[in-house]
């Protein structure tokens, strides 16, 4: 199994961290020293790559 993908100019780990509970979904977002230490936890354990993709969700509907 591959190591690493390409994404964009980078290479990353082919499963990363999922970030959207940190910032709007599954209810109210941690306070933003907690979402700190989970993103520093994760460079430490090894993570390389972070979905912070935006959603459909987030788009202005074009009626």
């Amino acid at each position: 199994m591959k190591k690493t993908r390409r994404v964009g100019p980078f290479e990353v780990a082919p499963i990363g961290l999922g970030c959207m509970n940190l910032s709007h979904a599954y209810g109210p977002p941690p306070p933003a020293e907690q979402a700190e230490r989970v993103l520093l936890g994760a460079l430490d354990e090894g993570y390389t790559f972070f979905d912070t993709g935006r959603t459909p969700a987030h788009r202005t509907p074009r009626i």
